[in-house]
């Protein structure tokens, strides 16, 4: 798993939506931005990733963050069409603790890459406290995890 710095922004970011922000956009390959005092745009700086037209290791984390907080996600239709996921300031503390847990992109991720798709689940399963039946019965949350076939 891969270290992620939080820099000073880590202190008092649950309630700071500046901090908030601030953290957020030192992910790779983010940006972000508050929009309101309650709300951070959170975006994936790879051009195209709005419609689909970005590679899994770019825009897993956010599909995955928007997918299992059920976030909002739009596009930056005015720029290179990138993928934006609004976080409400009052999930921020969940967010973040899941991408520190789990690291920076899908390949830190402990089920991906594993050849066996049962054991990917289980062990996607086990990580994120939800069974493995929830899993694969949810199609987005298996593109969001990456073992959608």
């Amino acid at each position: 798993m891969s270290k992620i710095e939080t820099g000073n922004a880590a202190k008092g970011s649950e309630d700071d939506v500046f901090a908030a922000a601030e953290w957020l956009d030192g992910l790779s390959n983010s940006s972000a931005w508050a929009v309101s005092p309650d709300e951070i745009a959170w975006q994936c700086n790879t051009w195209g990733s709005g419609h689909g037209g970005a590679g899994f290791e770019d825009v897993g984390t956010f599909l995955l963050v928007s997918e299992l907080f059920s976030l909002p996600t739009g596009r930056n239709r005015d720029g290179r069409d990138e993928l934006i996921v609004s976080v409400p300031l009052e999930r921020f503390a969940e967010v973040r603790q899941l991408i520190v847990r789990l690291g920076d992109g899908p390949s830190d991720w402990p089920w991906y890459g594993e050849d066996d798709w049962e054991h990917q689940v289980a062990v996607a399963a086990q990580v994120l406290g939800l069974s493995a039946e929830v899993i694969a019965d949810n199609d987005d949350l298996m593109w969001a995890l990456g073992l959608s076939a």
